[in-house]
């Protein structure tokens, strides 16, 4: 027996036929709203389902066509069709869900761009913010680099790296165009973006503290986290800050921060992330296949981008190296953010890399063909 919100079905045998025969007879399989048995909310395939060739959406586009099993079985989805259901009853439907959404966007190409802004033929580099990295530890050199080289990727004037003085000869030496100190004489105060976490360990908690009570906007990533979710404490101040935070979790890091586990995390990814935000107090990006953003007033950007070429070591903290460097140009988060996860996801599309010291030049190079 499977449960729907209000209804109860079983998927009999004949049903289980009728589903699959249009498959099984080799002919185009076109879905109307959602491919039959698959859970609109969710995603979930509900017993059995079709899978479809096209869907062409009602009114809108719903969680289940791109959430789970959804996005395989529903294919390739048509623009929704308007059969006169208006915006307003629309935006009512979200305000009642049981979540309380206040809006859900799918991101595309033009919000993207929002990511490449003009200047002045007069600008310098100071006009492009300074973005200062926090992270690197023995055998984890490299993250911080990911995360600087993501920075620049979206033009950041400036980037310097603040690492521990074990490591420093290290990063500084294979840092051509990135800046780096040691952490006790990094003149960081100065930065207009943080980024905080990629290689830096867990034994970080005082500096960490710093950076919390800094009220310039902070993104929080890997073991900045990690610290956070085994510290009240921290999480607390994070809570409390007065400028923009961003939290960028896989879900088992979401798992740690939440008391749950990476699957409960996966099985209810909207939620989790909204769950998230609200303890947290500031933005959430959920980081898996169709990324979740989330708003501290509880909106929601779903990125319908990305291959599993993002599967690869490093690619995270390059994402959080975008989201600082346009967060340091002084963008607004509701552009900077939807605009960052889409450049990266996008970039993951393109052929011709598979190592994430790549990705930059894919998401630099973006810039020529957006429209």
């Amino acid at each position: 027996m499977q449960r729907w919100p209000g209804w109860r079905f079983r998927i009999t045998p004949a049903a289980s036929a009728m589903l699959f025969g249009a498959a099984a007879s080799g002919r185009p399989v076109l879905s109307v709203d959602m491919p039959s048995g698959i859970h609109s909310d969710t995603g979930e395939v509900m017993g059995a389902a079709v899978q479809a060739d096209w869907t062409l959406p009602i009114a809108v586009t719903k969680w289940g066509h791109w959430l789970g099993a959804g996005r395989d079985f529903a294919a390739k989805l048509l623009p929704p069709v308007d059969i006169g259901i208006s915006e307003s009853s629309i935006q009512a439907a979200y305000a009642a869900a049981p979540n309380n959404i206040a809006e859900a966007v799918v991101i595309d190409a033009t919000m993207a761009r929002l990511a490449f802004q003009d200047h002045p033929r007069g600008a310098h580099k100071t006009s492009f913010g300074h973005v200062w990295v926090f992270g690197g530890s023995k055998g984890y050199t490299g993250a911080p680099r990911l995360a600087a080289m993501g920075a620049m990727s979206v033009h950041a004037g400036l980037v310097s790296i603040a690492c521990e003085a074990s490591v420093y000869p290290v990063i500084a030496a294979s840092s051509l165009e990135v800046m780096a100190h040691p952490r006790e004489t990094a003149p960081w105060p100065s930065a207009h973006a943080l980024v905080a976490g990629p290689g830096w360990g867990v034994h970080q908690q005082s500096t960490l503290q710093e950076l919390l009570a800094a009220h310039i906007p902070l993104v929080l990533d890997a073991d900045a986290l990690n610290m956070l979710a085994g510290d009240n404490a921290l999480k607390e101040l994070a809570g409390k800050r007065n400028a923009t935070t961003v939290f960028t979790p896989h879900p088992g890091e979401a798992a740690r921060l939440l008391g749950s586990s990476a699957a409960e995390v996966q099985r209810d990814r909207t939620g989790s992330a909204l769950k998230l935000a609200e303890l947290l107090g500031g933005w959430v990006v959920l980081k898996g296949s169709e990324s979740l953003i989330v708003s501290p007033e509880s909106r929601i950007w779903l990125c319908p981008f990305g291959s599993n070429r993002l599967a690869t070591a490093g690619t995270g903290d390059v994402l959080a190296g975008v989201i600082g460097g346009l967060l340091g140009q002084g963008i607004r988060p509701s552009d900077a953010i939807p605009a960052a996860v889409g450049l990266h996801a996008m970039a993951g599309e393109q052929s011709g890399w598979y190592r994430a010291g790549q990705l930059p030049e894919r998401i630099a190079a973006l810039r020529d063909i957006l429209p």
